[in-house]
């Protein structure tokens, strides 16, 4: 019998040879340790199944690689630790212009990175530490200002990010971070004044959300979310309304709208303040907090009676 051999993809062979497969000293594989030598023809390559990455991991467009515990490295974490926390927290504008934000802690917990006394600032129109993860600084944007410290515990700073879900881009020599507030740049190029304490930010400029002559009952809906933190769960509203002088009361409608669930069709779900003005002809002033929904979304119209209405947005309470 004439012998027969047989050539298979990564190098093997295998030799038939009086009727007998002898495969256990003829079968090999060339470059078995490495396939980025081009021994294997990309046309034997099935792309669905296979990558081909050099033993290159941890960066982009490569294969992930544990640490010694079996868990993702600290330098491809995105989500901050539960054990994450700030006492004594403020965070304000410093400068004219209102370009230099400086956050400052009495105690902070980065990701299990913990300090005491601390103080840092940045400003969005640099990259990096300091600065803006990365990108060019946009007007009427919102940016999540971060705590941030390396893997050693040994240097903590403040950047800006606007990735989504405030996952930033870490700079070179830093691997934890953790987000202290949300920071609104208008449409001038300047960041909105205001300080937060804790968890309530309150704006020094007050926004005006509305200032009509007559309210009128078709209801009116304002997103606010340009002005409010994406993690909010509170909105801080300032009214004044005028009554039209006519028998009865003056009233009208604040509402806090959102998505709950999937239930009810979509349909928006509401909770409702309604606020009276028992001497019609004057004016009438006050304050409300509306819980934010999934969406910093509000409505309002009027009930009876109003003349004169403005609605200011004077701060909000954020969930970190």
């Amino acid at each position: 019998m004439r012998n027969v051999s047989l050539k298979f993809g990564f190098g093997a062979l295998l030799l038939l040879t009086s009727g007998r497969l002898q495969a256990e000293h003829t079968l090999f594989f060339t470059n078995a340790n490495s396939l980025t030598t081009g021994t294997v023809s990309n046309a034997l390559i099935d792309s669905s199944s296979v990558t081909k990455r050099g033993n290159t991991f941890n960066v982009a467009n490569s294969l992930l690689l544990l640490d010694s515990n079996g868990k993702i490295p600290d330098s491809l974490a995105l989500i901050a630790s539960t054990n994450t926390v700030a006492y004594g927290l403020v965070i304000s504008t410093v400068s004219s212009g209102n370009s230099i934000i400086t956050a400052s802690a009495s105690f902070i917990n980065v990701m299990g990175c913990e300090t005491v006394d601390f103080t840092s600032s940045a400003v969005l129109t640099r990259n990096g530490p300091g600065g803006l993860d990365v990108g060019v600084v946009a007007s009427s944007q919102s940016y999540a200002l971060l705590a941030i410290a390396n893997s050693a515990c040994t240097q903590f700073g403040v950047m800006f990010t606007s990735q989504p879900f405030h996952r930033p881009i870490m700079p070179s020599g830093f691997t934890k971070w953790r987000p202290l507030a949300n920071i609104y740049n208008n449409s001038g190029g300047t960041p909105v004044t205001q300080i937060k304490r804790g968890r309530k930010v309150t704006r020094f400029t007050h926004q005006v959300l509305a200032d009509v002559a007559n309210l009128g009952t078709a209801e009116s809906l304002l997103d606010l979310t340009q002005w409010v933190s994406s993690n909010a769960v509170s909105i801080n509203l300032h009214y004044r309304i005028t009554g039209s002088g006519s028998a009865g009361t003056a009233s009208f409608v604040l509402k806090s709208k959102g998505q709950i669930g999937a239930g009810g069709g979509g349909a928006d779900e509401s909770i409702s303040y309604v606020i009276p003005d028992s001497v019609n002809g004057t004016l009438l002033a006050g304050d409300v907090a509306l819980p934010v929904l999934d969406k910093p979304i509000i409505s309002f119209y009027e009930l009876s009676n109003v003349v004169g209405f403005t609605l200011f947005l004077t701060g909000y309470e954020e969930e970190f």
